[in-house]
């Protein structure tokens, strides 16, 4: 079986802090995250297409998903990583019905999370 999927990403800014993190004695080391907190990030969304001829053209996928990300810098609040991959599932979900997908957030090139999620029927 052959599955193709579109790879596109974008760069942008966004802030996020760990509530957690502020006063939790396991994360003493990271306490600085229970603050609200800067971050360079990268999104990928690997996203499943139905043939191999230009379904959803990429330059228009990459414009509307950065078009997702505005205005920066965005503030997700309590968000992790998981949960921005989540929150941005819904959006690629209602424009783009019934498609498996990858999607990673990461935080300034060196830490980040990957949610794949299959296709719902």
């Amino acid at each position: 079986m052959r599955t193709c999927y579109l790879d596109v990403r974008v760069d942008g800014e966004f802030t996020h802090e760990y509530p957690a993190a502020a006063s939790d004695p396991q994360l003493t080391d990271v306490r600085y995250l229970g603050s609200i907190h800067h971050h360079h990030g990268t999104v990928r969304l690997r996203l499943e297409v139905h043939h191999a001829d230009r379904e959803i053209e990429l330059h228009q996928l990459r414009r509307w998903l950065r078009n997702c990300f505005s205005p920066q810098p965005v503030a997700f609040g309590a968000m992790s990583c998981e949960m921005i991959c989540d929150w941005l599932h819904g959006k690629v979900v209602a424009r783009y019905p019934g498609r498996a997908m990858e999607i990673t957030v990461a935080e300034d090139a060196f830490v980040g999370a990957t949610v794949r999620y299959e296709a719902a029927q």
